[in-house]
Parts: structure tokens; C-alpha cells; sequence
């Protein structure tokens, strides 16, 4: 594996609007936008049947795809994603529970779109045994591969969860329960050495789950 699971495995992930959204986030690295707008309308129209039907659903729906397909920055799309997003903090209990009912509709393909709004969850302003359950929840799913057997970006849904875990607490007694779980219930070894490989992220900076 040596210093960086990611690297092996040879899976690119980066978000510029994450990044932007989520600056002390380590898990997305900033790329350049994209030069041309892209129709980001259209794909929120698409991407909005995963969505329940209300109106704070449509606008998170619309902030996902902003982020999906990162269209050309001028001021007029960076004030309109950011008070989109400021609208959806402001709403923080029915946010997170547009999330909680999106992520069963979304498809294996949709990967970024669910890291990204497992990302938007644990930065709400809601209650932190209602977060840790539902990122434990996330951090316990299998990991899952391409139909060719490789690791694409849903081999590290539980990694974001992880990493959202350890930011929204920081707390090693309600962590090291759930990630145990979570590798007890995984069967591949390097899906299991990639979670593990997280703890790092940790003020004491762990390097082994005993030390927790």
C-alpha cells in the first residue's frame, strides 16, 4: 500500500467545489474548473428523482449537481451556490433528512453525488447522536466495486464516512465501537486497510485501531 491507499489503487478524487465548500475536508484535492458551463440545470432536473419532492429537496438537489459538474466560476453561479448552501444550513433538521431519504435512491454510479451529501451531513447543525448513527450507518456498508472488479469512487464511500465521523466528533470512544463494526463486516482486506489507514486523521494520530 505504502504511504497512500488511494494512490494504489489508482482512483482519482477531487472536487474543486467540495474543497471550496468544505476547506478542512482532507478528502478531495482542488482541480481546476471546468472552462465552459456545463448544464447543470438539466442534470438537477435528473439527478432531483433520487430526491424527495419538497422544495428544500429540489435546492439540495441543485446544489449537488453545481457540485457534480462544477460549471464555469463567475460571480453570478458562486453567489447563487453559495446561498443555496447557506439556505440549507439554515434548514439543518430537514436537510439532513432530505439526505436520509436520498441515499437509498441513489445508484452505484452516483457515488460522488452520496460522498459529497454524506460530507454535507455531518457539517449540520443537528443532533450528535442522531449524526453518529447515521455516519456509523454509512461507514458499515461494504465497500463496493466496479463491474470489472476494480476500485472505482464507491470503494471509499465508508472511507468519507469515516472521515466525517472523525471531524464532526473527534471522539475516539464513539469512533473505535463503529469502525469495528464497520471492519468486521467488511470482507476485503483492502477496503479494510484503506478505513484503517484513516485513523491518521486523528489529533493522537493512531496507527493502529488498539491505540485508539
Amino acid at each position: 500500500w505504502g504511504a497512500s491507499p488511494r494512490a494504489a489503487l489508482r482512483v482519482p478524487i477531487a472536487s474543486a467545489a467540495t474543497s471550496a465548500v468544505f476547506p478542512q475536508t482532507p478528502i478531495v484535492r482542488p482541480v481546476p474548473f471546468a472552462k465552459a458551463a456545463l448544464p447543470t440545470e438539466a442534470y438537477a432536473n435528473k439527478l432531483s428523482r433520487a430526491f424527495p419532492n419538497t422544495d428544500s429537496a429540489r435546492r439540495l438537489a441543485n446544489v449537488v449537481a453545481f457540485r457534480q459538474e462544477r460549471p464555469g466560476v463567475n460571480a453570478q453561479t458562486a453567489n447563487q451556490f453559495a446561498e443555496q448552501l447557506k439556505l440549507l444550513h439554515q434548514n439543518p433538521i430537514q436537510t439532513f433528512e432530505d439526505i436520509r431519504q436520498t441515499l437509498p435512491r441513489l445508484s452505484h454510479a452516483q457515488a460522488s453525488e452520496r460522498q459529497f451529501l454524506v460530507q454535507l451531513a455531518a457539517r449540520l447543525d443537528i443532533a450528535k447522536d442522531e449524526k453518529v448513527r447515521f455516519l456509523g450507518s454509512e461507514l458499515c456498508r461494504p465497500a463496493e466495486f466496479e463491474p470489472d472488479g476494480s476500485a472505482g469512487i464507491a470503494f471509499f464511500n465508508a472511507s468519507v464516512a469515516l472521515e466525517s465521523l472523525i471531524e464532526a466528533t473527534g471522539e475516539a470512544s464513539l469512533i473505535k465501537p463503529l469502525l469495528q463494526k464497520a471492519l468486521a463486516g467488511e470482507p476485503n482486506a483492502d477496503a479494510r486497510a484503506v478505513l484503517l489507514s484513516r485513523l491518521k486523521i486523528l489529533p493522537s494520530n493512531p496507527s493502529r485501531l488498539e491505540d485508539l
